[in-house]
């Protein structure tokens, strides 16, 4: 019974340093919704967040992001009827990131300001229906390698086993596209290892669970 009494002390001694020097969290997300009429996005993402000494941070995410946009066609027997054909924009990334949180004045406060840098590396795909009401010069599939150099201003919740993370910022992508696009009066044109590089404006939120709260 000694010896337990001795490996518990140790046990909680450790804990208790481990906490003030270590935080590991497991962040995700899943959303839907509508930005304007017949146009919505879905945010899907999952990841893990190690915070060592309050200081700094170490995040990667696995992402999928897509825009769906409808478009009503009245192609029933009835004329009061419609059909709705989609046209949509996916990306799928992993995004790793780099924190440092500014410093406090009050040991626990409601949010915790950081900077950041991030990366993100994956693919970005555009693909019509094919009875989607395309007009001349418009985009019909696009497949292209994607790559993201940013950084961010952001918040965090405190010192609490649940959070949310919110973050804003700037990035430069690195896109080069390969395109379809309609002609209404011949085929579709192609175009390959289009430069789509510019700089992007960048928004995450997250939600978290810290396990060493």
């Amino acid at each position: 019974m000694k010896h337990l009494f001795y490996i518990f002390l140790f046990l909680s001694a450790y804990n208790s340093k481990a906490q003030s020097n270590l935080e590991f969290l497991v962040r995700g997300k899943a959303l839907s919704f509508v930005l304007i009429e017949d146009n919505w996005a879905t945010s899907v993402s999952v990841g893990a967040e190690v915070r060592l000494y309050d200081k700094i941070s170490f995040l990667v995410d696995l992402v999928y992001f897509r825009r769906r946009f409808e478009e009503e066609v009245f192609d029933q027997p009835n004329p009061d009827h419609y059909s709705e054909y989609l046209q949509l924009d996916t990306r799928r990334y992993l995004a790793f990131e780099f924190r440092y949180f500014l410093p406090r004045n009050i040991p626990e406060p409601t949010f915790r300001p950081y900077v950041n840098v991030f990366n993100k590396w994956g693919k970005r795909e555009w693909r019509t229906e094919d009875k989607f009401p395309l007009k001349d010069g418009d985009l019909y599939q696009m497949f292209t390698p994607l790559t993201d150099i940013g950084t961010s201003i952001g918040l965090t919740t405190g010192a609490s086993r649940f959070g949310v993370d919110f973050n804003i910022g700037i990035a430069y992508r690195f896109e080069s596209q390969n395109t379809e696009t309609y002609q209404a009066n011949g085929p579709l044109q192609y175009e390959y290892n289009k430069d789509a590089s510019t700089f992007r404006g960048n928004m995450r939120l997250n939600f978290y669970w810290n396990f060493m709260q």
